[in-house]
């Protein structure tokens, strides 16, 4: 990249042409993690740990009203992409 390329992509990563905000997920606390694995050893059935998954979303939810139930529902992603 030459150094005008350069200079631009540096503008625009510095003030980009559209307005965005970060969103990401709360981290799920460690009770709901122990849970998931007892599942995936067969520790405890399905609706146990969705009752597990319900005590942690009613959690995040008093402590930061406008989380989304469905993210404490989602698998737990090992890859990283950078």
């Amino acid at each position: 990249m030459n150094v005008r390329a350069q200079s631009a992509a540096s503008a625009i990563a510095a003030k980009p042409p559209f307005r965005a905000e970060h969103i990401g997920s709360l981290l799920r606390p460690a009770k709901l993690l122990r849970e998931r694995a007892r599942f995936a050893k067969g520790g405890i059935n399905a609706a146990e740990l969705a009752a597990a998954e319900d005590d942690a979303i009613a959690e995040a939810s008093r402590r930061c009203p406008v989380t989304q139930a469905s993210a404490s529902r989602k698998p737990i992603s090992r890859s990283r992409t950078v």
